[in-house]
C-alpha cells in the first residue's frame, strides 16, 4: 500500500498484513515485487507519474479516471502498457461506494416500485483549493 498519510498506512498495514509505502518509496515498492496490482487514485496530473513506471516494470495498473490530464501523458501510459504487455484499466470505484451499492440493492428490490426510467447527475462541490481544480501548472477556474 502506498500514501503519504501515516495513521492510514499503519491501520492498514496492520489490518491487512501489508508492507506499506510512502510516495517516495514508490520506486522501492515496484523492486520489491511484494504487490501483484496497483490502483493508482492520486489526483489526475500524477498518474502518469506511478502508471509509466509500474506498467514498465510489468505490473497492472488500474487507474482512476480520468486516465490523465492531457493526450500526451495518456499515450505515454498507452505506450508503457503495450511495451511490458502488463494490463491497464480505467476505473470508476463510486461503483462500489455503499450508497451506490445500497440504492441499486434497493432497486432490484422493489423499494421503489417498477422503475420504467432512470436518469443521473453526479456534481460535485469543488473548491479552488482542492486538488481536483489544480492540474499540473495550470489552474481551473471555477468562479461564475
Amino acid at each position: 500500500m502506498v500514501s503519504d498519510d501515516a495513521e492510514k498506512r499503519e491501520k492498514l498495514g496492520k489490518q491487512y498484513n501489508l508492507t506499506t509505502y510512502t510516495y517516495d518509496q514508490f520506486p522501492q515498492a515496484l523492486a520489491e515485487g511484494r504487490c501483484d496490482a496497483f490502483y493508482i487514485a492520486t489526483p489526475n496530473n500524477l498518474h502518469r507519474k506511478f502508471a509509466v513506471p509500474a506498467l514498465e516494470q510489468g505490473y497492472h495498473v488500474l487507474i482512476e479516471k480520468p486516465m490523465e490530464v492531457t493526450v500526451e501523458d495518456c499515450e505515454a501510459i498507452i505506450a508503457a502498457q503495450k511495451k511490458s504487455g502488463a494490463k491497464s484499466m480505467i476505473a470508476l470505484r463510486l461503483h462500489h461506494e455503499p450508497g451506490t451499492v445500497n440504492i441499486i440493492e434497493r432497486v432490484r428490490n422493489g423499494d421503489f416500485g417498477d422503475p420504467r426510467i432512470f436518469t443521473s447527475v453526479f456534481t460535485q462541490d469543488l473548491k479552488p483549493e482542492n486538488h481536483r481544480a489544480k492540474q499540473g501548472n495550470f489552474v481551473f477556474d471555477i468562479s461564475l
